[in-house]
């Protein structure tokens, strides 16, 4: 039997998911649920161009009117949730009540952990429901638990493990060198907020935006990184008391996040002016064909010295159109559903770091040409 995979929210990343599964032998026909029908029509003509459309249909959805999704998913054996942050527990609990797995891109740890809550009711439907399966969290936090094995495998201890991530345009165009490659409300989610890290061997948290480094990269030349929420979900409680330190930044070019963090101290975070930021800063970030590249670096080091990295440089596919972003993020999260619907995964609650088949999640991300060097 081939399964039926369903694609809730046919924006950016989850436009390039639809178009992922559909390739997949594994995958019969792909649902793309959407609220917008002009969404939809835009969804199934780039589908079209790219020569999947034949075993996708498209369906109205609303995310936001949770009584309706268990219609929309049903006959799905897994859902991906490409949609806010807000609407992605909805998703998942629908998911789970129609007997489908699920994913969700996640990076709000609140959302984040609501999710988890579904965790007795999958394992009683033998069901997996992992939130956070994008890139930074996802992917980068699964490179994390790799680089952890491979110094306790050398006899590694007190690890110290820094991870640094960024989507940024190949080309600075504005003078906050960035360019929006996701929606507007989650890139000040990950402002926002607090860091969960792991500090001396126990979880700590760390404000977003308060520990800003300079660095060099020999590729892209001066850059900037610092606290930012959501990027270690649940790493930091797998870790505690394993490592003695685990973190994450994101990437910026330099003097992004001065500015960001200027303004946050300012109060212009407040939700009673978010509107008013989004209506300032959005047009000016946003562009219509976004070239672009992602930046993914795990560094773990033990004490004595044994030392490990690994890292991924990818730019806008020009054949697809898919963006880096596009890619990094939709793909990993794509195998993790592959996984689930497989019965590859445990069922319950999924932590990536903890659950997955690491060699065999990170062979089926390369097969998506998501290729790390050493």
């Amino acid at each position: 039997m081939k399964f039926t995979a369903a694609v809730v929210g046919a924006g950016r990343q989850g436009l390039c998911a639809a178009y992922d599964l559909a390739r997949l032998d594994s995958v019969g026909r792909v649902r793309v649920l959407d609220r917008d029908g002009a969404c939809l029509e835009q969804a199934a003509s780039v589908l079209e161009g790219l020569g999947v459309v034949d075993r996708c249909e498209f369906r109205i959805a609303d995310a936001a009117q949770p009584a309706s999704l268990p219609d929309a998913l049903r006959g799905a054996q897994g859902v991906f949730s490409s949609v806010p942050f807000r609407y992605g527990f909805d998703v998942c609990k629908a998911a789970v009540e129609v007997g489908a797995h699920a994913v969700d891109l996640g990076g709000n740890l609140d959302q984040s952990a609501r999710i988890h809550g579904l965790a007795a009711e999958a394992k009683a439907r033998n069901l997996s429901v992992a939130p956070d399966c994008g890139l930074m969290p996802g992917l980068g936090n699964v490179l994390g638990a790799w680089a952890i094995a491979e110094l306790e495998r050398q006899g590694g201890r007190e690890i110290e493990v820094e991870l640094r991530c960024g989507g940024l345009p190949q080309t600075p165009r504005n003078a906050l060198g960035y360019e929006l490659v996701f929606s507007f409300d989650g890139l000040i989610n990950e402002y926002d907020g607090q860091s969960m890290v792991v500090r001396d061997g126990g979880v700590a948290v760390e404000p977003a935006l308060e520990d800003i480094v300079e660095f060099t990269h020999p590729r892209l030349g001066e850059l900037e990184c610092a606290t930012t929420s959501g990027g270690t979900s649940t790493a930091p409680e797998t870790f505690a008391r394993r490592v003695k330190t685990y973190r994450y930044k994101t990437v910026r070019y330099r003097g992004h996040f001065t500015f960001f963090r200027t303004l946050k101290r300012l109060g212009g975070f407040a939700p009673e002016r978010r509107a008013a930021l989004r209506g300032l800063l959005e047009p000016a970030l946003a562009v219509d064909e976004p070239r672009d590249l992602v930046l993914l670096r795990v560094d773990a080091a033990a004490r004595g010295g044994a030392r490990v990295s690994r890292e991924l440089f990818d730019l806008r596919d020009a054949q697809t159109g898919f963006t880096a972003m596009e890619r990094t993020t939709a793909f990993p999260a794509a195998a993790v559903l592959e996984l689930a619907m497989e019965g590859a995964l445990p069922s319950g609650g999924i932590r990536l770091e903890r659950d997955l088949p690491v060699d065999e999640y990170l062979s089926r991300v390369a097969r998506r040409g998501i290729v790390f060097s050493h």
